[in-house]
């Protein structure tokens, strides 16, 4: 897969884990926090103090 095709099915796995195990997105998006590419999707307002550094 490429970089766009990787990016999508992260959101897509993403997705699967909080509309089929019941795990609460917010925990999912804490958990993803880790993941650069993730946050490089995010926009301003979703990336936590923490990672605006990266934006600058």
């Amino acid at each position: 897969m490429d970089d766009r095709g990787q990016k999508l099915q992260l959101m897509i796995e993403a997705w699967h884990v909080t509309a089929f195990h019941d795990i609460p997105s917010e925990k999912v998006h804490e958990a993803l926090l880790v993941i650069p590419e993730y946050r490089s999707m995010l926009a301003d307002d979703c990336l936590p103090d923490q990672y605006r550094h990266e934006r600058e």
